[in-house]
């Protein structure tokens, strides 16, 4: 009964990826379309929704790089604001005298460099160098323990909408790797 309802949810599935690929313009786009959602089918749902969310490669422009304008408008906007920040610490400051103003001020601009210079590569290192590892060592120890599954088992639940997709164009050249890279397993 759970594969029956795989094999249906993957069917249907399979009928919105073909009807999908029919909608594109170039038989380019919808090679690369299959071998998207080929990979996708390979992700967990939860990621599969992040995925589609961030459907950046799905995309049929290539990203542009950000025009200098925008870059030179947005380190304005950053100066701006500290300036801003700045004054109001030394008009708040006057009143109590100005030892206290420079040492407001001078808390302010360290706590912006400290974020600028420590705690953003921090998060930046934490984020997506040491979790991505961990996750990749979760994900080798459960395709350790996948291959432990009988042999039709694991093919029955590798077989997944891109693959029927493939069986069912196998004019495109993305249907041969997607079939290719479905035997392997």
């Amino acid at each position: 009964s759970l594969i029956y309802a795989k094999v249906r949810r993957d069917l249907r599935l399979a009928a919105a990826i073909s009807d999908d690929l029919s909608s594109l313009s170039t038989p380019h786009q919808a090679e690369l379309r299959l071998l998207e959602y080929a990979r996708m089918m390979h992700l967990s749902r939860s990621e599969q929704r992040v995925y589609l969310r961030n459907r950046a490669e799905f995309d049929d422009d290539d990203l542009l790089p950000i025009h200098m304008t925008k870059k030179v408008l947005g380190y304005l906007v950053i100066i701006l604001y500290v300036l801003y920040v700045s004054f109001y610490i030394c008009l708040f400051g006057i009143s109590l005298g100005n030892d206290t103003m420079k040492s407001w001020l001078m808390s302010f601009l360290m706590a912006d460099l400290q974020d600028m210079f420590l705690f953003i590569p921090l998060k930046v290192l934490i984020l997506h160098v040491y979790l991505p590892t961990l996750i990749s060592k979760n994900v080798s120890r459960s395709r350790s323990s996948l291959a432990k599954v009988k042999a039709w088992h694991g093919r029955l639940m590798n077989e997944n909408a891109a693959v029927y997709v493939a069986l069912e164009r196998p004019e495109m050249e993305a249907s041969a790797l997607v079939l290719d890279a479905f035997s392997h397993v």
